[in-house]
């Protein structure tokens, strides 16, 4: 089995375009983060007094303001940012200087938030591991530019390493030439099946140890670059209904990737061992990212979509699953990563032994060939019996 793993590595790295896109995927977060930050420079976007500045600085410098403001959401919190924009009223700040636009988003972050809060907590159609988490959990404000600007890089990263998994592996299962022992395993079936699981082996190996490089690529680069000192900032201060921490939401967007990589190398290898067309293995791994974008489902929009890596892959909407009506009655479902790796880890467990046996020819997978056979052993017999008659 070793040797078989070894043999398939080596062939899955001697292709010069596989090594291609693999230094294209790694270089993505890196060449993302930089064109982000000059975008950031050339672009306008506040006043400070009668100063033009652009997205960067106003960042950095709203960022500055939320730092001051870190605390508790709470009534008290609120009014004291009440009390504060009134001030810079009565100053003559206008309404397109940066430092009233982010008190003024402040407060009314605050104030929904609160309000929010009350209409959930005594909503009785609210879960009640939902209603516990709103009467044991607080709200920190605090600096999340940093992280906004990590989260969007993070999530177009693992959307293209979601498309690369689904053309790197998508054909691995059609290259039976890889290995020196193609005859010996083509008459034995043991040998395929081995053959298979070496397959399997690479491939879900490879998917997991890149999603790995990747992560680790993004979080040196944004750590060296961004501010990342709002860790402890809810998300619900972000007009969402989960209580996570910036620091919480990165490590699900750590699980959420290699979810991503599993699903979509799992995808691609079935319909690879399925089809036996690289051709079409790939368009159908491409209509399976692209389907929530194409199929809308009335009254299952939600709960449709976000089992699909395209969607669950969008690490600012955290809280989609919470809203269907089917998962509200479950409760204990109502955090989204469970669910996800539930439903995936049951696929995998279905969907593997599938591909050994078909890859492996058991008999089980010859219907057709055995009912072409039989009808001509039926038809050869017919003949040998019309042969004698006539005889």
């Amino acid at each position: 089995m070793c040797r078989l793993c070894l043999r398939e590595l080596h062939k899955f790295f001697h292709s010069r375009l596989h090594c291609a896109l693999l230094c294209v995927l790694l270089l993505f977060p890196l060449l993302h983060l930089a064109f982000t930050q000059h975008a950031q420079t050339q672009e306008r976007y506040a006043l400070l007094n009668d100063t033009v500045l652009n997205a960067k600085e106003a960042k950095a410098i709203a960022d500055d303001l939320r730092r001051s403001m870190s605390g508790t959401v709470q009534k008290s919190w609120i009014a004291d940012r009440k009390q504060e924009l009134e001030k810079l009223v009565e100053q003559g700040i206008q309404k397109e200087d940066i430092r009233y636009q982010t008190l003024d988003q402040a407060y009314w972050d605050g104030y929904r938030t609160m309000e929010m809060v009350d209409a959930v907590r005594f909503d009785p159609q609210t879960p009640a591991i939902v209603r516990h988490d709103l009467n044991t959990h607080q709200w920190r404000y605090g600096p999340y530019e940093g992280w906004m600007s990590r989260m969007k890089i993070f999530e177009d990263t693992a959307k293209l390493y979601a498309l690369f998994c689904l053309f790197l592996f998508g054909s691995m299962f059609n290259q039976e030439e890889s290995c020196d022992m193609l005859e010996l395993l083509k008459s034995c079936r043991k040998g395929r099946r081995k053959l298979a699981c070496a397959k399997l082996i690479v491939s879900f190996s490879l998917a997991l140890m890149l999603a790995a490089a990747l992560y680790f690529i993004l979080s040196v680069s944004t750590s060296m670059i961004l501010d990342l000192s709002g860790g402890d900032t809810t998300l619900m201060m972000l007009r969402t209904l989960h209580i996570y921490t910036f620091s919480q939401i990165d490590l699900q967007a750590l699980g959420l990737l290699l979810l991503s990589g599993i699903a979509c190398t799992l995808f691609a290898v079935f319909t690879s061992v399925i089809v036996k067309k690289p051709a079409v293995s790939l368009g159908l791994g491409m209509l399976f990212f692209l389907l929530p974008m194409l199929i809308a489902m009335d009254g299952l929009q939600t709960s449709w979509t976000s089992f699909f890596p395209s969607n669950f892959l969008s690490f600012r909407a955290i809280d989609q699953l919470m809203t269907t009506p089917w998962l509200a009655v479950l409760g204990n479902l109502y955090h989204r990563l469970p669910l996800l790796y539930v439903v995936w880890s049951f696929l995998c467990i279905v969907l593997i032994p599938v591909m050994i046996a078909k890859h492996s020819s058991i008999r089980s997978w010859s219907i057709m060939r055995m009912m072409s056979t039989l009808g001509k052993g039926t038809k050869r017999k017919q003949n040998h019996t019309n042969h004698s008659i006539h005889s």
